[in-house]
C-alpha cells in the first residue's frame, strides 16, 4: 500500500514539474517557432532566412505577430508536457525492470522518450494544427483564424476531428525519434558528467542541466528536420487548400515542386527553437522536481 502511495505521489511530482516547465519554456521560445512555422510553409523565395523572416514579419506586422498562436499554447502546453514527463519516468520503471536505474542504457531511455513523446502527443498535435495555421497568417493577407478558439472550433466545423489530428502520424514519426535520441543523449550526458564530477547523476548544476539538454536538442532536432518540413505542411495546408492527404504524398509533392533541399528549410530556425527550448525545459523540470520533492518530503508526503 505504501509503495502505490509513493508510486502515486511520485507521478504527481513528474506531473507538476512537467507542467511548470512546459509553461516556462513554450513562452519564451515561441517567436523562433513562428519563424520556423513560416520558413517552412513559403512557397517560393518569400525569405531569405531566418532573420529575413524575423525582420519582415516584424516589420509589416509587429512585434505581436511573433507570438500568434500563444493563446492555445497556454492552453495547452501543460497538460501536454505533464503527460510527456510523467510518461516518460513512468516508463523508465517499468522497462527492464530486473536492472537498476544507473544501469539503464540507450535502449531504456529511447524508448521511454518515445512513449513520452505519444503521451504528449494526444495533447500537441490539436495544438500544433491550430498555433501553425495562426502562425502563418499574414495580416495583409486575410485572416482566416481570429484567435485560439475561433481556430479551434473552425477547423472542428470545416474538417471535423481529423482535422484537429491531421498530421498526428507524421508528428509522431517526426519527434517520437526526437524525443527518443533526446532523451537517451541527455541521460548519457548527466551520467558521464556526473561520474566526472563524482557526484549523482542527479545533482549536476543548473549549468550543467542546460549544456546537455542543448547539445541533444541541437543533434536530435538537426536529424529529424526533414520529417518536420512534412508535418508543419500537413497540418497547415489542408486537403481543400490543396494539401496532400497522406505523408507519402506530402513527400512526393514537395521533392516534385521544390526539391530534395526543401527538407532542410527552416533547419536553423528549428535548432534554435528547439535547443534554447529544451534545454529551459529539462532544467526547469529538473529545478521544479527538486523543489516540489523537498516540499513533499516537508509535508511528509513523499
Amino acid at each position: 500500500m505504501a509503495s502505490k502511495e509513493s508510486d502515486a505521489q511520485s507521478a504527481a511530482l513528474h506531473l507538476l514539474a512537467g507542467a511548470a516547465a512546459g509553461m516556462v519554456s513554450d513562452c519564451i521560445v515561441h517567436p523562433i517557432d513562428t519563424v520556423r512555422a513560416r520558413l517552412q510553409t513559403q512557397k517560393g523565395q518569400m525569405y531569405k532566412g531566418m532573420f529575413d523572416a524575423f525582420k519582415q514579419t516584424v516589420s509589416r506586422e509587429g512585434w505581436l505577430a511573433l507570438y500568434k498562436g500563444i493563446g492555445i499554447v497556454w492552453a495547452f502546453t501543460t497538460p501536454a508536457h505533464a503527460l510527456y514527463f510523467a510518461g516518460y519516468e513512468l516508463s523508465k520503471k517499468i522497462i527492464m525492470p530486473h536492472k537498476k536505474a544507473e544501469e539503464k542504457g540507450f535502449v531504456v531511455h529511447f524508448m521511454s522518450g518515445v512513449v513520452a513523446d505519444i503521451a504528449g502527443g494526444f495533447v500537441w498535435t490539436p495544438m500544433d494544427v491550430v498555433k501553425q495555421r495562426l502562425q502563418v497568417q499574414r495580416n495583409n493577407e486575410g485572416i482566416k483564424y481570429r484567435n485560439s478558439f475561433h481556430g479551434v472550433t473552425t477547423i472542428f466545423r470545416e474538417e471535423g476531428i481529423r482535422g484537429l489530428y491531421r498530421g498526428f502520424g507524421a508528428a509522431i514519426a517526426t519527434y517520437a525519434p526526437f524525443v527518443g535520441f533526446y532523451f537517451a543523449f541527455y541521460e548519457q550526458w548527466k551520467r558521464s558528467m556526473g561520474q566526472l564530477r563524482g557526484v549523482d547523476s542527479e545533482s549536476l548544476t543548473l549549468i550543467e542541466q542546460l549544456s546537455g539538454a542543448f547539445l541533444a536538442g541541437a543533434l536530435a532536432s538537426a536529424v529529424t528536420n526533414p520529417l518536420d518540413v512534412v508535418k508543419t505542411n500537413m497540418q497547415v495546408y489542408s486537403v481543400s487548400e490543396g494539401g496532400q492527404a497522406t505523408i507519402a504524398a506530402t513527400i512526393r509533392h514537395i521533392v516534385k515542386t521544390e526539391g530534395m533541399s526543401a527538407f532542410m528549410k527552416g533547419m536553423n530556425a528549428r535548432i534554435l527553437w528547439i535547443a534554447p527550448g529544451t534545454a529551459i525545459t529539462m532544467a526547469a523540470y529538473e529545478q521544479w522536481k527538486n523543489a516540489f520533492a523537498k516540499l513533499g518530503r516537508k509535508a511528509g508526503l513523499l
